[in-house]
């Protein structure tokens, strides 16, 4: 399969040393790499626009997703872990889409230790959850927008999604949030 240009744009631009969120905390358990900082509250989506569609990266504390961020200690958690992973893995309520662009997910994916067989095993301190999703359009040219609206309804605990985007027009960054859930270009 061809990477697409923009594709292999963003992920030029995304290695850059300019791109890592620093913090004001001397927390060093905060760190995670390149990433930058674990801040609560905040999730991070790198947005690729290809020629055919949509390539989505996310990264956001699993506190905010879930309400804690340890392995599951009661059944109530882990079905909550499980709820998690189906909506990120089919998240169509929680990104919108232009419907002009005829878009369709193609592939979702989430990853965190909470999501291991024996997440006691694996899942401790300040622990993430990433998720990747494909979207395929059949009218790539009418997706100029995405709408975060469904996410911040479904995790009320993530006060913001700091985006950085490569798109047909350029590259640009936002910052989202449940009273501005949209980002155009």
């Amino acid at each position: 399969m061809r990477l697409p240009l923009l594709t292999l744009c963003l992920a030029a631009a995304l290695a850059q040393p300019a791109f890592a969120q620093g913090t004001d905390s001397d927390h060093d358990e905060h760190e995670h790499g390149a990433l930058g900082a674990h801040v609560h509250g905040e999730s991070h989506l790198d947005l690729a626009q290809t020629e055919t569609g949509l390539e989505l990266q996310w990264r956001s504390p699993a506190a905010d997703l879930l309400g804690f961020e340890h392995a599951p200690r009661n059944q109530q958690e882990e079905d909550a872990v499980a709820a998690l992973r189906q909506s990120l893995e089919n998240p169509q309520a929680l990104v919108q889409l232009p419907a002009a662009a005829d878009c369709r997910l193609t592939a979702a994916s989430a990853i965190s230790p909470l999501f291991a067989k024996d997440a006691s095993a694996s899942a401790s301190g300040h622990l993430d959850v990433d998720a990747s999703m494909s979207f395929s359009c059949s009218k790539p040219g009418a997706l100029a927008s995405l709408d975060l609206s469904g996410w911040f309804a479904r995790f009320p605990n993530s006060h913001s999604v700091e985006v950085q985007a490569i798109v047909a027009s350029g590259q640009q960054g936002a910052e989202l949030t449940a009273k501005q859930p949209q980002l155009k270009w």
